[in-house]
């Protein structure tokens, strides 16, 4: 009798892993090809990840986790469910049953970006995103989790309403630092979505995935996940997530992953912002520049109506570099040029690399901390200019057209965009080579500052 009761248990367990297997979707496709064509993170310094907490977690601001079934949905309830609920709680303050009450809709993002009209095939998570940024999302109260829905012409206008300002990609399949950058964005607010190669392992983790030898060597579950904590004293150091597949899988449906495992099954994964405005500041636009010659001499600076020009005159081949830092999420871009109007893009220094910095302090080194910028033979005066904007820019057409216009460098920039300058804005020079800012826009955007170097 004792015997047969150990088989009918041992048979009722198979039978109720399977019956799981079967609810569990995923839908991810993990496109490798996808990484030349999203907008990517600058990358900041390596000081920046340096003094991050010990641990962070942005648990208390997620929803209620939501349940996908056996769809491939898991797109729709990582980036407008989850993440996008994440952040309007955050902005919001919203408290439990509030973050519950006002959760985003999966079925809106998923519905217009899958292939066919079942939910049964997976989607790109860029899509998703880029959805969520043009369009918005509308609320899971007003468009529920419904494969069979179509989205009308009212429901877009109303989705508009919540639309988010930019998503990025902060890591790729063969980048080294996906630990850092992940924990960074968390630290700063920013749930991370990540896409995963999940094997069945996954769909009896409790407390920690203890993923089993045969996982290492399949890249066939995409799925996709919201990064909501992090931890370097828990596991050895872990990630919590929080899963689509109801409150029954997981610990209430969430998990850790170790950072060990993350590094392998992590394929990619992108951070997104939904505003960039802070109410409580008392500056809006804030931050530095630091101008030092290759060896780290101070390139010594001095202010002239408003316009800074180094003291001494530097010779062609004169290599330097530049440290930007914003106090306040900024989008920022930096050109040059010199007399013959020619003008080059510094930052960002690529067409996928996003101009905004949305924490609320990034460290960038132009054009990075392993090159440095080099004066050309074009002797006589070379111009940088720097802009701090609470906007987007659309910098190749300013760049163009400030190209074509007439008058010094300094007096056409200001006049493309003397619309949006800040007024009162009074910048100083601090130990020699370092410009400091901080100014409230008070209904304008932006703030200039020029650079002139004597090019001998």
């Amino acid at each position: 009798m004792k015997k047969f009761y150990l088989k009918a248990v041992f048979v009722f367990i198979i039978l109720v892993a399977d019956h799981q297997a079967q609810q569990f979707g995923r839908g991810l496709i993990l496109d490798e090809g996808q990484d030349s064509e999203v907008i990517v993170s600058a990358s900041l310094m390596r000081g920046d990840f340096d003094e991050l907490p010990i641990n962070f977690s942005l648990k208390k601001f997620t929803p209620t986790p939501g349940y996908q079934g056996s769809y491939s949905t898991c797109a729709g309830w990582a980036c407008a469910y989850s993440a996008r609920t994440i952040l309007n709680a955050i902005k919001n303050k919203y408290i439990t049953p509030l973050i519950d009450q006002n959760a985003f809709s999966p079925s809106y993002i998923y519905n217009q970006i899958r292939k066919d009209s079942t939910c049964n095939n997976g989607v790109d998570l860029k899509d998703a995103l880029e959805l969520m940024k043009e369009q918005g999302v509308l609320s899971l109260n007003d468009f529920g989790y419904e494969c069979e829905r179509k989205i009308e012409s009212q429901d877009k206008y109303r989705a508009g309403q919540n639309k988010i300002l930019e998503y990025k990609e902060i890591f790729n399949r063969n980048s080294l630092n996906k630990i850092s950058v992940t924990r960074k964005s968390i630290s700063e607010y920013r749930p991370v979505v990540v896409a995963m190669n999940i094997p069945n392992s996954f769909e009896l983790c409790f407390d920690v995935w203890k993923p089993v030898k045969e996982d290492f060597n399949s890249v066939t579950n995409g799925h996709a996940l919201v990064v909501i904590s992090y931890d370097d004293t828990l596991y050895g150091g872990a990630f919590e997530i929080i899963n689509s597949w109801g409150t029954d899988w997981g610990n209430a449906g969430y998990t850790w992953i170790t950072y060990k495992d993350f590094e392998v099954f992590a394929h990619y994964a992108f951070e997104i912002i939904d505003d960039i405005e802070d109410e409580t500041a008392e500056f809006d636009l804030s931050g530095m520049l630091n101008f030092r010659l290759e060896d780290g001499t101070p390139m010594e600076l001095k202010i002239n109506d408003k316009i800074f020009k180094t003291v001494n005159s530097f010779p062609s081949g004169t290599k330097f570099n530049v440290h930007l830092s914003n106090n306040q999420p900024a989008f920022v871009y930096s050109f040059g040029s010199d007399l013959k109007k020619k003008n080059t893009m510094i930052f960002p220094q690529k067409e996928n690399i996003s101009p905004l910095l949305a924490y609320r302090r990034n460290n960038i080194a132009l054009p990075n901390e392993q090159s440095h910028l080099m004066l050309d033979n074009n002797k006589g005066k070379s111009y940088f200019c720097f802009i701090y904007s609470n906007k987007s820019i659309d910098i190749k057409t300013a760049i163009k057209k400030i190209e074509k216009s007439s008058g010094d460098f300094t007096k056409r920039v200001h006049a493309y965009f003397k619309n949006d300058i800040v007024k009162d804005f009074n910048p100083n020079v601090v130990n020699e080579s370092k410009i400091v800012f901080e100014t409230k826009s008070e209904g304008k955007s932006m703030i200039i500052i020029i650079v002139e170097i004597d090019h001998i």
